[in-house]
């Protein structure tokens, strides 16, 4: 008995050794990985100065780190040394009024006073000009906007982030929760919610690794005197960042790194659906035209076929191949929700609008056999046709009048631990915020089980993206009504298409806000690839010069990519032959290619093919 208990010992702790050898080797592994998750997170610690105890609390926190200081006029007038010395380096000074009023409650002309007196006190303790504004108690209104335009002010950080919008300029909006609970303020978590010390560092720990895996800016704001109080937590917050490689910039310091990126992929987005000519002329015009890659629209996906592919695939899995041949990659672009066949055949599929009505086009994406069907069309394309990349076009929502359909209502309930189906009077009032995130939530959810199946099918060589509709990056309405929720939408893509219209039919051109658009872009994009689609006119007529070298500065940085949604038709009929249109050509090679540098791949981890 003692030999084998002996044994048995010999062999446990055999066991037990190689158990500990493989957790030791995964904790190391995950040591190591942890850095490389989190290092793409900047951290952007703006102060609030307008306390007369605020030189002292400044001087006890000490942050040593670059930041922004939203400055109010009378507390400058009365620290110049110190506001001079502050907008050394790499600092950022930003505007927080003059007398850190309520700016409702003001008359236009007050306002106007506060914020060009604050403006004048500012620049010229600093002599640099000042462009960011941070309103007091993070309250303002259309006018104060009109002024602060008016006056030269570039950006704003007022804005609560679940709230966003840029209505009149750039905005860098305080960081928050999804669901709009908790913002990363000193103020809200010390003085309003009474967080113990541990929990304020712990919470600002929260906030930067919910950032992490985006790589979207942790915008925190801090008010001296209030943090002061506590000044080894925010010491222990700047270290633990540092650890995991993550960097602190001032909003100069910020904007100043999106500028970085230059685009190295030039798309063109194509449908063959009424003929596409030979496949090889096609794929050599284009490559003579700088692009490096084409969006090849797939026919109505889900048809009812039994392999649940079109019939006219044979089409296009002679492009696809031929235009890879070429050296392009080929990304098969389908829109998902949509299918008249499916619905036909399956009628409790659709989506539902308020009034119960069935929709005979978009299908519903919390019903589970949609998004099932969806999974093994794409694996079957997959495995048909070896595409570059899967692109998901109108993964959303036709607007906020869908989907109320009865699963997705007792899902919400469900997910929102309710035990009752919430009727409509009680979704737009009392649940508004919950449903709107839970919208989201869904869509995001069909895009994290598709891209699964891209993974999977793929074998990591399928790149997995998605359209999206620029405006969720500037208007939370936009959000409201698509579902498209640039925080969820994002993790589950390799890169995102953000689509955009430039130009309007009378050539005209809102430069201001195009550059708004791009800004908020550039920021919801974090480290995640973008390539921009540009919608052409519909009659595909040129644009002057000078506006074409307008937009060409404003898309030729920040972003990975540029395409081009053409506006003419994309194949031409010449002596009976079907060819590519010559006058498309002549717009791809001169709106974009023509007028913007390539520059090569920096090879950072960019999921776009290569």
């Amino acid at each position: 008995m003692a030999l084998f208990l002996s044994g048995n010992f010999i062999l446990f702790d055999t066991i037990m050794r190689r158990i500990l050898a493989i957790v030791s080797l995964f904790v190391l592994w995950l040591n190591l990985l942890q850095p490389t998750i989190l290092s793409a997170s900047p951290v952007l610690l703006t102060f609030d100065v307008e306390a007369p105890t605020d030189e002292d609390a400044l001087k006890t926190l000490n942050p040593d780190v670059p930041a922004t200081y939203f400055i109010t006029g009378e507390f400058a007038e009365k620290h110049k040394e110190l506001v001079a010395a502050l907008s050394k380096g790499d600092n950022t000074i930003g505007s927080h009024s003059c007398s850190h009023p309520h700016f409702k409650s003001l008359d236009s002309a007050a306002v106007q006073v506060d914020l060009s007196a604050s403006k004048k006190i500012l620049e010229s303790i600093t002599g640099k000009p000042l462009a960011w504004f941070r309103a007091p108690y993070l309250e303002y209104d259309e006018r104060t906007l009109q002024t602060l335009k008016a006056l030269g002010f570039q950006g704003d950080s007022s804005d609560k982030e679940p709230w966003s919008d840029q209505a009149m300029i750039c905005e860098l909006p305080v960081s928050g929760r999804e669901d709009g609970t908790l913002i990363a303020s000193d103020y809200d978590m010390l003085k309003v919610y009474h967080f113990s010390m541990s929990s304020y560092e712990a919470t600002l720990r929260k906030f930067y690794q919910e950032k992490a895996s985006s790589g979207q800016p942790l915008v925190v704001l801090i008010h001296p005197s209030v943090s002061a109080k506590y000044p080894d937590d925010l010491r222990r917050f700047i270290t633990s960042v540092k650890k995991k490689q993550g960097e602190f910039f001032s909003i100069d310091g910020y904007c100043a790194k999106l500028q970085q990126q230059r685009p190295h992929h030039f798309a063109v987005w194509a449908d063959f659906s009424d003929g596409a000519g030979d496949p090889a002329s096609i794929a050599s015009a284009l490559q003579k035209v700088g692009a490096t890659d084409v969006f090849i629209k797939y026919p109505e996906m889900i048809s009812g076929h039994s392999n649940g592919l079109h019939d006219g695939g044979e089409m296009i899995g002679k492009m696809v191949f031929v235009v890879q041949s070429k050296g392009l990659k080929v990304h098969l672009w389908l829109s998902p929700l949509t299918s008249q066949t499916a619905l036909a055949q399956h009628p409790e599929w659709a989506m539902t609008e308020k009034n119960n009505a069935r929709s005979a086009l978009w299908m519903s994406p919390g019903n589970p056999e949609v998004v099932s069907r969806i999974a093994k069309s794409v694996k079957e394309l997959i495995r048909k046709y070896h595409p570059d990349g899967i692109c998901l076009d109108n993964l959303l929502y036709p607007s906020a009048e869908y989907d109320y359909s009865q699963q997705m209502l007792k899902a919400f309930a469900k997910h929102n631990h309710l035990n009752h189906t919430p009727t409509l009077t009680l979704l737009m009032n009392r649940y508004y915020t919950e449903w709107c995130n839970w919208r989201s939530q869904v869509i995001s959810n069909v895009a994290g089980k598709i891209g699964k199946t891209v993974r999977r099918e793929g074998k990591g060589a399928v790149a997995f993206s998605a359209t999206i509709a620029s405006n969720s990056a500037i208007n939370y309405r936009t959000t409201e009504t698509s579902g498209q929720n640039f925080a969820m939408f994002d993790r589950n893509f390799d890169f995102l298409v953000p689509d955009i219209s430039v130009f309007q039919k009378d050539n005209a051109i809102d430069v201001a806000k195009l550059g708004r658009l791009l800004f908020s872009l550039r920021v919801c994009a974090g480290k995640r690839p973008m390539m921009l689609r540009v919608n052409d006119f519909p009659d595909g007529s040129l644009v002057s010069a000078e506006l074409k070298s307008i937009v060409s500065k404003e898309l030729s940085t920040g972003f990975d990519g540029i395409s081009l949604f053409p506006g003419l038709p994309f194949s031409v009929q010449d002596g009976g032959v079907q060819k590519l249109n010559p006058q498309l050509l002549d717009r791809i090679h001169q709106l974009f290619i023509g007028s913007m540098p390539k520059i090569e791949p920096t090879g950072q981890g960019s999921r776009m093919p290569q």
